[in-house]
């Protein structure tokens, strides 16, 4: 869990201040700020389940954020919409890396999308625009990532965001003049590039089993 949320009830009355003020001091008046915050996740709860939340925030600068619960984690965000005016489409994020680089397509002609642009992937079909962002690198905490277009969207806007936990990635392990003992009936199978399947045999010594078979 990431933060902490505490609530009260509708009796609830903040405490009388005024004597606690230090010489000289003073209460000023403020009028109330009121916050809305709309939480989502999936019917069966797996969002929580794994520490993450999508929330809602209409007042926030960034009103849509996505907690990222490891290190090193990724996201992709999708944005839709109907053109209004204008005919490009940017993407910013509040921590990590945006990749770009990718296919743009403007009614058929080909490009590559720029640092600039933020898409990794930018599709633009007569009135319609889709836009995709790749994030890498995020941190533990919160991301939100913002698509802006060049002007007003029309009757049709979309967006969606979600947040991948990086998985191990494989590394070659190098065990010089090691035996490994395995039990009787033991099947190894040990493939290196290239081999297709095969042992490679001039890169593993000698395999002992229980009942002392050898296999160089």
């Amino acid at each position: 869990m990431i933060g902490r949320r505490l609530d009260v009830d509708s009796s609830f009355r903040l405490p009388d201040l005024a004597r606690h003020l230090p010489k000289g001091g003073r209460l000023l008046a403020r009028a109330a700020e009121v916050a809305h915050t709309d939480r989502y996740d999936t019917p069966d709860g797996r969002l929580a389940a794994s520490g993450m939340s999508l929330t809602h925030r209409p007042e926030a600068p960034t009103p849509w954020t996505a907690t990222v619960p490891v290190p090193g984690s990724w996201a992709i965000s999708q944005f839709n919409y109907r053109l209004g005016t204008g005919g490009s489409f940017t993407e910013t994020t509040t921590q990590g890396t945006l990749t770009t680089g990718g296919t743009k397509n403007v009614n058929g002609a080909l490009s590559t999308t720029t640092a600039a642009s933020g898409n990794v992937i930018y599709m633009e079909d007569a009135n319609i625009i889709a836009a995709t962002g790749l994030v890498s690198g995020l941190t533990t905490g919160s991301v939100a990532v913002t698509g802006a277009g060049a002007g007003a969207s029309g009757t049709h806007f979309q967006a969606a965001i979600a947040v991948f936990a990086p998985l191990a990635t494989p590394t070659v392990i190098n065990l010089p003049a090691t035996n490994f003992n395995l039990a009787n009936g033991t099947k190894l199978s040990v493939n290196g590039p290239g081999d297709a399947g095969e042992c490679a045999h001039d890169r593993i010594g000698p395999i002992v089993t229980d009942d002392g078979v050898g296999a160089a």
